[in-house]
């Protein structure tokens, strides 16, 4: 789920899936768009995806596009389909990772790196230590593209994850192959993620941080 642009990483996304499946059969679902929901948006969202797929001709795995508004409901239904079986995120970096959080919460499991807003949401706190409960792909930290940098949001300094090939390959490869334990460990964060990420408690967290900066915001809220 993903706009395609720079940040998502969504051409290395596809590629690695390609390179991971090309003997099984596998698809990939995407639910991406350039900038809105036009036809010319869904022809080159589909001209993309046909020009990676050009690359592995003979592979029989498979890639689905879904182009155009959803509603609540109808995003939801993806998630809890029996077809789909992870969600699968190799964005350079998120603020929060709307989708990923759906999707956990939701009960799939999640593979994807450990930097950025993920992180939040994605381990359990067990006997006063954090454990990940999704399936880690390896990363390097290094400064984003000159094509990337837009200036006052995307300075050229920044810097953002870069997925490594070889690991999310892998990783993406043992979630096929062991499905079994990685659901496991998926339902045990969904349970922990409905327990202590509700929309009260996370409303409460947030006029508490308010209330910490001025008591005279946590007023106004009131």
């Amino acid at each position: 789920v993903a706009q395609a642009g720079p940040r998502k990483n969504l051409e290395k996304t596809i590629e690695y899936f390609f390179k991971t499946f090309k003997d099984k059969k596998v698809g990939l679902v995407l639910k991406i768009n350039k900038a809105n929901n036009c036809l010319r948006d869904k022809m080159f969202c589909k001209q993309m995806l046909e020009n990676i797929k050009s690359q592995y001709e003979n592979a029989i795995c498979k890639i689905y596009l879904l182009h155009g508004s959803l509603t609540d409901a109808e995003m939801h239904s993806l998630y809890v389909e029996p077809k789909i079986k992870c969600l699968l995120s190799l964005t350079h970096g998120e603020g929060f990772g709307l989708p990923l959080y759906e999707a956990a919460y939701s009960g799939l499991p999640v593979i994807c790196h450990e930097w950025g807003g993920q992180t939040d949401f994605l381990y359990i706190e067990e006997q006063g230590k954090k454990k990940p409960y999704f399936v880690r792909v390896e990363f390097d930290l290094k400064e984003i593209q000159p094509e990337a940098v837009w200036e006052g949001l995307l300075e050229k300094d920044s810097h953002w994850a870069y997925p490594k090939e070889y690991s999310a390959c892998t990783k993406m490869m043992e979630v096929y192959k062991d499905y079994g334990r990685f659901k496991g460990q998926a339902k045990k964060l969904m349970e922990y993620i409905r327990e202590n990420f509700s929309q009260e408690k996370q409303y409460e967290k947030m006029v508490n941080n308010i209330a910490e900066i001025n008591e005279w915001g946590l007023e106004f809220i009131q």
